[in-house]
C-alpha cells in the first residue's frame, strides 16, 4: 500500500499529501506519517476469549485490534467520509494468468480467519501511477539491466515501503527499522505446508531521504525493495 485515500475529505491542509483525479472524482492521499493520520483514519477493537466455566475472560487473552476506519472520523461539522486504499502494482511478464480477477475482492492484514481486511477493487488505472518511476538504465549510474522499475526518491521524501537496510545506509536513509517477514508455501514436499519466512532487516515505510537521491529497485524473489544507488 502506497498511501489512503478518501473522497471529498474537508480535512486540514496539513494532513493533504496529494491528489489523485479519475474520471469526474479527485481524490485526496493521505500516508500515516500525515499530521493527524491516526485521529481520521485508525481505529481499534478490544476482545478476549471466554472461560466457559465460569464465564469470564480467559487471563491473558485480552487484546486490542488496530484497523484502517471505513469511513473516516468526523470533525465538528463534517459528514463521515468513504475510506479507499491506494497503490502502485509492477507485474513482471503480465504476472500469473487471473491475477486481474483476484484484485476483485481480497483480504489484507491479520485476523483475516475473523473477516478483517475485506477489500473490494473499485478502480484500476493502468496508465497512472502514485510513485515516480524510470525505466531501467534511464538515470545516471543505473546498473539495472533487467525490466524492473525504478523509483526516484529526493531529499526529504519518504519512502512509501519497507526497504532492506544494509551497513552504511545511515547516510541515505533515517528512520525506524524492522524485521519483514511473512508466511510462505512450502513446496519441497517436507514439513509443514506453510512456514516463516526468513526475516529481512528493512527501513519501514515512512524512513527519510538523507542523500540528494536514491533510486530503489524492487526484487524479483520477494517484491522487496532495495536501495540500487543513491548520492
Amino acid at each position: 500500500m502506497n498511501g489512503t485515500v478518501v473522497n471529498c475529505l474537508k480535512c486540514r491542509p496539513a494532513t493533504v499529501a496529494g491528489e489523485i483525479k479519475t474520471g469526474s472524482k479527485c481524490f485526496q492521499l493521505f500516508y500515516p506519517w500525515d499530521a493527524c493520520f491516526d485521529y481520521f483514519f485508525m481505529g481499534s477493537q478490544s476482545s478476549t476469549a471466554l472461560n466457559q466455566s465460569g464465564n469470564v475472560a480467559e487471563p491473558g487473552t485480552l487484546h486490542e485490534t488496530e484497523f484502517i476506519r471505513p469511513f473516516t472520523r468526523a470533525a465538528a461539522g463534517d459528514e463521515p467520509v468513504q475510506v479507499y486504499l491506494a497503490g502502485d502494482i509492477w507485474v513482471d511478464d503480465d504476472g500469473l494468468p487471473g491475477w486481474r480477477d483476484v484484485l476483485q475482492s481480497i483480504q489484507l492484514g491479520g485476523e483475516r480467519g475473523y473477516g478483517w481486511g475485506r477489500m473490494d477493487l473499485a478502480v484500476a488505472l493502468v496508465e497512472e501511477k502514485l510513485l515516480k518511476e524510470h525505466t531501467p538504465n534511464e538515470l545516471p549510474g543505473s546498473e539495472k539491466d533487467d525490466n524492473g522499475p525504478e523509483i526516484v526518491l529526493t531529499r526529504d521524501e519518504r519512502i512509501p515501503a519497507h526497504v532492506r537496510a544494509s551497513v552504511g545506509m545511515e547516510k541515505l536513509l533515517q528512520g525506524h527499522l524492522e524485521p519483514l517477514t511473512g508466511w510462505e508455501r512450502n513446496n519441497s514436499g517436507r514439513g509443514n505446508a506453510w512456514r516463516v519466512s526468513e526475516p529481512v532487516i528493512t527501513f519501514a515505510p515512512g524512513a527519510v531521504v538523507k542523500g540528494e537521491r536514491v533510486v530503489l529497485g524492487i526484487d524479483r524473489e520477494y517484491g522487496v525493495w532495495f536501495v540500487e544507488h543513491g548520492e
